[in-house]
């Protein structure tokens, strides 16, 4: 089971779902590449 080492907690979200995460800039600049390895878009 994954455990929160740099954050209070740790959950599944769904590719949908990553768009309404509360991220820092930082961690939302990849997101995009992030979905489009979830979609398999090259």
């Amino acid at each position: 089971m994954p455990a929160a080492l740099e954050h209070s907690a740790v959950r599944w979200v769904t590719a949908a779902e990553l768009d309404t995460l509360a991220l820092v800039p930082n961690d939302r600049a990849w997101l995009p590449d992030l979905c489009a390895l979830l979609r398999n878009d090259p």
